[in-house]
């Protein structure tokens, strides 16, 4: 799970290219490493702002390492704890992104 955050550059040739150079420069996320599964529309965030979230499955080896110019750590959490059903299991100690 991440939450890579930025405008989209004049060089970007979509919003996807966009989230995904943010993701390499926050954590580190080769794109390459990166199997999208589409966009969750454009939503407005509380500061007024147009997001476009987008879904992508990354394995679970890939090795992620947070900018210190951008964020100050990573957290993982299992798809599960997202779900309706697995939204009350506990979250383990040893998940980080």
């Amino acid at each position: 799970m991440a939450f890579p955050g930025g405008k989209q550059d004049a060089t970007d040739p979509d919003l996807l290219f966009t989230a995904l150079r943010e993701a390499e420069e926050e954590i580190g996320l080769d794109p390459g490493s990166v199997d999208v599964l589409g966009s969750l529309g454009q939503v407005m965030s509380k500061h007024r702002l147009q997001v476009t979230p987008w879904v992508g499955i990354v394995p679970a080896d890939v090795r992620l390492e947070p900018s210190p110019f951008e964020l100050e750590s990573l957290f993982r959490v299992p798809l599960s704890f997202f779900s309706k059903t697995g939204a009350s299991a506990p979250i383990s100690s040893s998940c980080a992104v």
